[in-house]
C-alpha cells in the first residue's frame, strides 16, 4: 500500500470467522483492505457470507483468526450493528452514550456534549423523538437512533452494518446521502454494509464486494460493473445484470446485450458503448444514469416475463 495515502484503518493478511473445539469456519482470509479518509465505502455481498462478522472484527468486537487490524480504538471507531436494542432508555439517553468515551470520571455531560447530541439528532431527523422510550419506537426509528448515537461519538471512522434496513425509501436515500456528505465534508472514513445496489452505485466512492471464494473485490463502482463482478456475485439471485438474463424462469430476456442495444433512461437514449468512455472521464455525470437504467429498464423487462 502507498504510504502517502491517508488510511485510517488497515488490515494485514486478515482472516475472519469462528472457531469451536473441533473446527474453524473461515469466512474471509488473507484480506489486505484499507479505509481511506474522506471516502464512503459500500460493502456488498450475499446474505450469510460474513459481512457482519468482518465489521465486528474491524471494530475490535471480535478477534481475528489470523492477521491484524490497525487503527482501532474506542475513540477512533464507532459502529452500528444490526443487534436489537432493548433498554428502558429514552432516545436522548441512548444517543448520549456516544459521548461517554469523552466524559470525565464524574460522568457529567458538558454544554458541548449536549450541543453535539442535539446536532446528531437533527441530522437524522429524530429530534421529535427525544423523550420517547426505545421500546415505543418502530424498527426504522430505532435504526435512526442508533445512527445518531454513532455520529455523537465523533470518531474519524464509522462502521455501519446495514444502516438502511427497516427504513422507507425516503429515509434510505437520506441516510446514504448524509453518510456521503459526512465522509466528504468532515473527512471521515465510512464503511457501510448494504444490499441497496442502486444507492451504493450512486453514492459510494469505493466498493467492497464479497465473493464465494472467501475474498473481497475492491474498486470504483463503475469499474466493478464493467468487469462483470456484480454479475458473478448476484447471478444466483435470479437476474444477471450485465447480459440481462433472468434465471428465475430459465430463459433470456428478448433483447440484445447492453453494448448493442439502446437503453431508454428517463427520456434519454444512449448506447452502453458510449457510456464506457465517460466512466473514466466524468464519473459523476455517468453514475447518475446507472440507477435509472436499473429501475427504468431492467425491472420493466422482468415484469414482462
Amino acid at each position: 500500500m502507498e504510504e502517502n495515502k491517508p488510511f485510517l484503518v488497515q488490515t494485514n493478511h486478515l482472516s475472519v470467522g469462528y472457531t469451536n473445539r473441533t473446527s474453524t469456519n473461515i469466512l474471509f482470509e488473507n484480506l489486505n483492505l484499507s479505509l481511506e479518509k474522506g471516502k464512503l465505502v459500500c460493502f456488498m455481498g450475499p446474505n450469510g457470507i460474513g459481512k457482519s462478522t468482518l465489521i465486528r472484527t474491524l471494530s475490535g468486537l471480535q478477534s481475528p483468526l489470523r492477521g491484524s487490524v490497525s487503527g482501532v480504538s474506542v475513540k477512533n471507531i464507532s459502529v452500528v450493528l444490526t443487534d436489537r436494542v432493548e433498554a428502558n432508555l429514552s432516545v436522548f439517553e441512548f444517543v448520549s452514550f456516544g459521548r461517554y468515551p469523552y466524559l470525565p470520571w464524574h460522568i457529567q455531560l458538558t454544554d458541548e456534549d449536549f450541543a453535539t447530541i442535539k446536532q446528531c439528532m437533527e441530522q437524522v431527523r429524530i429530534s421529535d423523538l427525544r423523550d420517547r422510550k426505545l421500546y415505543e419506537l418502530s424498527d426504522g426509528q430505532i435504526q435512526m437512533t442508533a445512527i445518531a448515537r454513532a455520529l455523537a461519538q465523533s470518531t474519524p471512522v464509522l462502521l455501519l452494518d446495514e444502516p438502511t434496513a427497516h427504513l422507507d425509501l425516503n429515509n434510505r436515500v437520506e441516510i446514504m446521502n448524509l453518510l456521503r456528505r459526512l465522509a466528504h465534508d468532515s473527512g471521515k472514513a465510512i464503511l457501510v454494509s448494504t444490499h441497496e445496489l442502486d444507492l451504493a452505485l450512486q453514492t459510494s466512492d469505493w466498493i467492497w464486494l464479497a465473493t464465494r471464494k472467501k475474498t473481497i473485490l475492491t474498486g470504483m463502482p463503475e469499474d466493478l460493473v464493467l468487469e462483470g463482478a456484480f454479475d458473478e456475485t448476484f447471478q444466483f439471485k435470479g437476474f444477471d445484470l450485465k447480459p440481462g438474463r433472468s434465471f428465475t424462469r430459465q430463459r433470456k430476456i428478448n433483447r440484445l446485450s447492453y453494448r448493442a442495444k439502446e437503453l431508454p433512461t428517463s427520456g434519454r437514449r444512449m448506447h452502453w458503448k458510449e457510456m464506457v468512455t465517460p466512466f473514466s472521464r466524468d464519473r459523476k455525470s455517468t453514475l447518475k444514469f446507472y440507477p435509472k437504467i436499473i429501475h427504468g429498464f431492467f425491472l420493466k423487462e422482468l415484469r414482462k416475463l
